[in-house]
């Protein structure tokens, strides 16, 4: 699957419930967070799509019930079984499908249908499985069983309840279907009532039995009750029992959610949107306000109020920029705590979303509570007052008052209560401080300090991440540098005109050996940096697609004729510009002695490789490893190699493995004849890539019955640990726990052991987001309409990135007099052609060459320049230095009024008469720029009523007088 940069929304549910009908269950957009549920109630089979981002999802089954028991002949019929419930949480990845069957209850002597969910269309492969309830035979009394949780697939099982049994005359009761929590609750007998059992609130109650007479069962209802029993007296026929409840499925997933949780911070921070994304949930907490201390009395001090909390859903374009800041929870009296809030300006005004700290009490020994943050000083969709501080008292033996809580945030501090205690800090998000208390007045107690505010910025991961091949370490919205790992083969169209990036690639860990085994080794490791403007001066092209391929970890050694499996190379580019490779970690050796012993040696690592020759291409700091070798099985002194600056593995002893070598040091030997040698330490980036260890080696096995003489696996364990014998049956090797680290080498003793898994490779792509050149202008144009004396200005886009805006800049009769005209917003982020068109309708009448340019600005103020375009104009016609036109002119027409001959203009002041058509005098004015003369007349003419005007105009030595007539 290709991952293109900027995402689209992928179309997130699909449901198909095949045989009986077609169903697209349209949901409500997914709000990053919540939890989404989805009922399947209709009986039959279909299928399930991964919502894309969703990782996990939870899987409710309840099989159907069975039917209550028939009568044709006289008598009473037992009541059929409740359906079985079943549970588990999985792990899923985003786009893929999954199968599942809803049962249907039972109208015969069939038991009430299974229902399940599965990873393929066979029953056979069902991850949650249900079973159907017993169905009542033909004029039978006896009860049916409940579905047997035993039977049934999941985490969390329980069996429905059994059905009643047919006595005294009246059908047994069917039973009810298990719950989430607890068995179905078995029917009555018919001679103790013949109802069916209780559902709980999410089971379905057994149908009742009929009662006394002749009559059918009652169904069960859904999901999964079982029917009840019918009775036949004196009627001829068949009477029928109860159908049973039809079974039922719920699958319920978090929707992916992105973004930070920003802690208190004294300085104003930054938010950049990231591409994609076109809507943002803001939560805010204010500062909490702080509790009284005492200091001359006997009693308690009040608490401090609570920030207020406020959220909001705001639209936004993908790169701008916004600005927030946290809330400090006060240290002092009469000082609220500080409001949070975030706003598209960086001091806060015009704030989009903003909570309210909380007050502070208004000194040492106050007994008043103070108030929490109020809403309605608040900004947000949903704003909540924060909590009250509680009252403290000057009576001897009363306690400190608690600070007020946090909607949805911080607990207040709790006030003292134990002789002389301080009050308690508020919790952060925004908790006031609890208020002290003394009980002599020697005694001196401090109120406790707010909690701090926060903010938490969520958005719709699905919008960023539609498959489930990779993730974001770091989206870039606050640190500014992308970080994407990719965990399965993919492809990666990389941002347009992107002029640097950064690749690591891990190839996968060596599996581990069996009967004290060798520990895999770690796999190969390339870090590479490519400075794509050392090749093209506009960074990478449109539609630059890189293969991506991570290696799996070769499979720990379950037959000890085999080595540890080898780990798979990982690879970016294969056959490209920017061709990776990293090798595969060797397997840990195995105890051989059928075969030669030629496979106790480790396997050795395979190579890595990088393509050279491209200019600004390369390895960063000689971080080039090949892979490394498998450690080598008891008895051997051969471990496997490392290849291309990879590291050995180490060598064993008589009954004890070698660890597999790591990227960062080779694998460590047998200690003695039974103790397993560590794994080879991984290596670490953290300035890069985070705090993650990656391509540790394995550590050997032992057949020691002390955990202790283990090998353990390398770096914090990141390696898989080695097995041990354990006074008993051995145990296994440990799978590597980290990318590219090796599995851990088995225990000696038992054949029903394995070596450790390796772990997968990785793949992780770093670039800052500066480093994309922000916008290609496709087409600039610059067209004139004389019959409307105005240029059209038109240019389109092809690409955009981090564009807040264009600027139309304008020049008359040479290159150098350029001014700002006006602006267009840009579009962001955007992959997709856009039209953008200006038009300038204030031609300078002198007429001449007019040149424009296009100043493009990013969100962080960076900024380039268009090619310069230009037209030519005619002057207006006119006798003397200045001209207004058009003239005459309507109420409410711009009149332009320009001097055509600027000579005579040498920076004096113009004094401007403005006259009616009777020569009365109604204004003067004075202006110092010839531009300034046109906006001045305006103004006045969109003052006045209609008529003639006269303008008298003074500047040097020269005089001139205008009549404008507006009709």
């Amino acid at each position: 699957m290709n991952i293109k940069f900027p995402l689209r929304f992928q179309d997130a549910l699909i449901l198909v419930i095949s045989f009986i009908l077609t169903i697209n269950l349209a949901h409500a957009q997914c709000v990053p967070g919540e939890t989404v549920t989805q009922t399947i109630n209709t009986v039959g089979s279909g299928t399930f799509t991964i919502p894309a981002g969703v990782t996990s999802i939870r899987v409710q089954i309840w099989g159907a019930g069975g039917r209550g028991g028939n009568r044709s002949n006289d008598g009473t019929g037992g009541g059929g079984g409740g359906g079985a419930y079943s549970e588990s949480t999985i792990s899923v990845i985003g786009g893929n499908t999954y199968y599942y069957s809803v049962g249907q209850g039972s109208t015969s002597t069939n038991p009430g249908g299974d229902s399940w969910f599965s990873s393929s269309a066979n029953v056979n492969n069902a991850v949650v499985l249900a079973k159907g309830g017993q169905s009542v035979g033909n004029n039978d009394s006896d009860g049916a069983d409940g579905g047997d949780r035993r039977d049934g697939i999941g985490d969390i099982r329980y069996s429905g309840g059994d059905g009643g049994d047919g006595e005294g005359g009246d059908g047994g009761g069917g039973g009810s279907s298990a719950s989430s929590t607890n068995d179905g609750q078995d029917g009555r007998d018919g001679d103790n009532g013949s109802t069916g059992g209780n559902g709980g609130s999410d089971s379905g109650s057994g149908g009742n039995g009929q009662e006394s007479r002749d009559g059918n069962g009652a169904d069960g209802a859904n999901p999964g009750g079982g029917g009840g029993g019918a009775t036949r007296d004196q009627q001829s026929g068949t009477l029928t029992g109860g159908k049973g409840g039809d079974g039922q499925i719920i699958i319920s997933y978090v929707c992916p959610s992105c973004g930070p949780v920003i802690n208190y911070s004294a300085n104003v921070q930054q938010f950049k949107v990231p591409a994609g994304v076109t809507y943002i949930i803001v939560e805010a907490w204010g500062g909490g306000g702080k509790g009284a201390g005492r200091d001359n009395d006997r009693g308690g001090g009040a608490g401090g109020g609570a920030g207020a909390y406020s959220r909001s859903t705001l639209t936004v374009t993908p790169g701008e920029t916004l600005y927030f800041s946290t809330g400090t929870g006060s240290t002092g009296y009469g000082t609220p705590g500080g409001d949070s809030w975030i706003s598209r300006n960086n001091d806060g005004s015009n704030a989009l979303v903003r909570a309210k700290g909380g007050n502070s009490v208004s000194g040492n020994n106050a007994t008043t509570g103070a108030t929490g943050g109020l809403a309605s000083q608040s900004i947000g969709d949903t704003k909540i007052n924060g909590g009250n501080g509680d009252n403290g008292g000057n009576s001897n033996g009363t306690d400190g008052g608690d600070g007020g809580d946090s909607p949805n945030g911080g607990q207040g501090g709790q006030g003292g209560d134990n002789g002389n205690e301080s009050g308690a800090d508020g919790a952060s998000p925004g908790g006031g401080g609890g208020g002290g208390k003394t009980e002599s007045n020697s005694q001196t107690r401090n109120g406790g300090n707010g909690g701090n505010g926060l903010i938490k910025i969520s958005y719709d991961c699905s919008v960023t991440n539609p498959s489930g091949c990779w993730r974001y370490i770091d989206d870039g919205s606050v640190s500014g540098v992308v970080i994407m790992e990719f965990f399965n083969d993919c492809n990666w169209e990389a941002p347009e005109n992107l002029l640097e990036f950064e690749v690591l690639v891990v190839g996968g860990g060596g599996g581990g050996g069996l009967r004290s085994g060798g520990g895999g080794g770690g796999g190969g490791l390339v870090h590479a940096r490519a400075d794509v403007s050392e090749i093209t001066a506009t960074g990478l092209p449109a539609n630059s697609i890189f293969q991506i391929k991570v290696g799996s970890g070769g499979a720990g050694s379950s037959d000890r004729t085999q080595k540890g499996g080898n780990g798979v190379e990982s690879s970016f580019d294969l056959g490209g510009t920017y061709e990776i490779i990293a090798g595969g970690g060797g397997g840990g050796g195995s105890d051989d002695d059928r075969s030669g012993r030629a496979n106790r040696s480790g396997a050795n690592g395979s190579n890595s490789s990088i393509k050279n020759n491209i200019t600004g291409f390369g390895v960063v700091s000689s971080r080039f490893f090949g892979g490394s070798g498998g450690g080598a099985a008891h008895g051997s002194e051969n471990p496997g190699n490392g290849n291309g600056n990879g590291k050995n593995g180490g060598e064993a002893d008589d009954h004890a493995g070698g660890g597999g070598g790591g990227a960062g040091s080779n694998g460590r030997k047998a200690r003695d004849q039974d103790k397993g040698g560590d794994g080879g330490a991984g290596l670490i980036f953290p300035d890069e890539f985070g705090e993650r260890i990656y391509a540790a080696g394995g550590g050997g096995g032992s057949r020691d019955d002390d955990e202790e003489d283990r090998g353990f696996g390398g770096t914090n364990l990141r390696g898989g640990n080695g097995g041990f014998d354990n006074e008993g049956p051995s145990v296994s090797g440990e799978d590597g726990q980290s990318p590219g680290s090796g599995g851990g080498g088995s225990g000696h003793d038992d054949d029903n052991v394995s070596g450790g898994k390796g772990a997968k490779g990785v793949v992780i792509i770093r670039y800052e987001i500066a480093k994309i050149l922000p916008v290609e202008i496709n087409s600039f144009t610059v067209k004139l309409d004389a019959q409307n004396r105005e240029s059209v200005l038109t240019w389109t886009t092809v690409k955009e990135w981090d564009n807040s805006h264009f600027e139309i800049e304008r020049s008359v009769n040479d290159v150098k007099s350029w001014e700002t005209i006006g602006t267009i917003n840009g579009a962001g982020y955007s992959d997709q052609l856009r039209t953008y068109a200006y038009s300038d309708n204030k031609l300078p009448a002198v007429g001449g060459n007019v040149f424009y340019r296009l100043k493009q600005v990013d969100f962080n103020g960076n900024s380039k320049y268009s090619d310069t375009k230009s037209i030519r104009i005619e002057a207006v016609s006119g006798k003397g230095s200045w001209v207004a036109y058009p003239n005459p002119s309507f109420k409410g027409q711009y009149v332009h009024i320009d001097l055509l001959n600027s000579t005579t203009h040498n920076e004096e002041p113009i004094y401007i008469q403005l006259s009616n058509s009777s020569g009365t005098s109604i204004t003067s004015i004075e202006v110092d720029k010839p531009s300034e003369v046109e906006k001045t007349i305006n103004t006045f003419i969109e003052q006045q009523n209609t008529g003639i005007f006269v303008v008298k105009l003074n500047w040097g030595d020269f005089s001139e007088i205008l009549k404008i007539q507006v009709k």
